[in-house]
């Protein structure tokens, strides 16, 4: 029984040892003015992803204004695969109006980006050179936000994933203006 203590005694205080120059990461910052969104996302597999298909129902994009020509999506709770254990919080960032003449909608279109997470780029995992290895880019982003229809339409490609968001402005929350 005492060994037991002693193994117990000695995880404790190692697991109180930690890196005194680790900063936590910063919270992630929430818009106070923006165009809220609920709607249905759906993940379907891209060729050799190991993951199954699904679809969520309610789930809610906000959409904030950075300039004139440029908004962020910031999805405060979302998972890519079903297997995912947590939610996360997403932002994607610098998106430009690619259509700015058109009065009624703001498009958006984005080759290859990083979501960001706690305000950085999320890249945790390092190549075998100790690099970010970009795993978690986000590749072909589209994307619409109509004033008229109220309807926000985004997809894109994450890790081995096919995603495709449709959303209703929310009512309670500033409408948006293209």
């Amino acid at each position: 029984m005492k060994k037991i203590f002693l193994l117990m005694l000695a995880g404790l205080c190692l697991s109180a040892c930690g890196d005194e120059n680790e900063t936590p990461p910063a919270p992630v910052i929430e818009p106070a003015d923006y165009a809220g969104f609920r709607g249905q996302l759906t993940v379907a597999p891209n060729p050799g992803s190991p993951f199954q298909p699904f679809t969520e129902q309610e789930v809610e994009f906000r959409v904030f204004r950075e300039s004139d020509t440029q908004i962020s999506i910031m999805i405060p709770k979302i998972k890519f695969v079903k297997e995912m254990p947590v939610y996360v919080a997403f932002e994607l960032r610098d998106l430009h109006d690619t259509a700015p003449a058109d009065p009624e909608q703001f498009l958006f279109a984005v080759e290859e980006c990083l979501p960001y997470w706690n305000g950085a780029p999320y890249d945790p995992d390092l190549d075998q050179d100790g690099k970010p290895d970009g795993i978690y880019r986000i590749t072909n982003l589209r994307g619409s936000c109509a004033s008229e229809s109220g309807l926000l339409e985004v997809e894109f490609d994450c890790y081995s994933m096919h995603v495709t968001y449709s959303g209703r402005h929310d009512e309670a929350t500033k409408p948006f203006r293209p």
